[in-house]
This record gives structure tokens, C-alpha cells and sequence, in this order.
């Protein structure tokens, strides 16, 4: 099973969310995520409190190539949205190094990193037997 969930508010820099290109950058992301991880997963850009933010959701039986997709997508806002932040819980059965643990992709500042969870791992017999 491959599982993936995350949360990231979307921001041009670190000290302004919108710093006047916001509104194109979420309409090209948008399209983006359309073409490389609609229809299986799913996704969506709104705006909360003043904040945008982008949630997705992703339960397959096997990985495939959905994680390259989506990694494509977070290189994206990295690139493009550098004070955007977040995180990403991915927990992948068939993964021999981390079949009893959850990963998390730490989005902050322009960066990727991975992590493991600390709250969640492992997964037997924190939250299944």
C-alpha cells in the first residue's frame, strides 16, 4: 500500500505571501498538477484565512511512479514559491528501508528534506498490529 498525505501554505517569499505574482503562479501550478497527478489524486488549492494552501491525498496498492509526479510538483513550488511550507506524510509498504516507517518531506525556506517520523514509526505497533 502507498499512501501519501500533505498540507503546505503557498507563499511567493518569507516575508510575503503575495508579492504581486501570486494569482499566476497558483493558476500555472494548478495546470501543473492537472497534468502530472489528476485524476488519482486528490488535490486542492484554497484559500484559507488569507493563506493559500494545497492539500493532497493519494491511497494506491502499489507506488508506481505517483512519488516522482508529485515530487515534480513540490520541485515546482520550491522553485517558483520559495517561502511556501509544509509537509508531506508518505508511508509506502513495498519500500524495503522503510516499510515500518512513515517519511516526511519537510518543505520550508526553498528546500525538500526527508525525514523520518517520529510520532507515527513505526507504523507496527504504533498505529497498526
Amino acid at each position: 500500500m502507498y499512501t501519501c498525505y500533505l498540507w503546505i501554505d503557498l507563499a511567493e517569499t518569507t516575508e510575503e505571501a503575495d508579492a504581486g505574482a501570486l494569482a499566476g503562479k497558483l493558476t500555472q501550478l494548478e495546470k501543473l498538477m492537472g497534468s502530472l497527478v489528476a485524476p488519482e489524486c486528490e488535490s486542492v488549492i484554497k484559500q484559507v484565512n488569507y493563506h493559500w494552501v494545497l492539500q493532497w491525498a493519494v491511497s494506491h496498492n502499489h507506488r508506481g511512479d505517483t512519488e516522482e509526479r508529485f515530487r515534480d510538483v513540490l520541485r515546482w513550488i520550491v522553485e517558483h514559491l520559495p517561502g511556501s511550507y509544509g509537509l508531506v506524510y508518505i508511508m509506502d509498504d513495498e519500500d524495503a528501508e522503510y516499510r515500518n516507517l512513515f517519511r516526511v518531506l519537510v518543505v520550508a525556506r526553498g528546500n525538500i528534506l526527508e525525514r523520518v517520523d517520529p510520532f507515527l514509526s513505526p507504523r507496527v505497533p504504533t498505529v497498526e498490529d
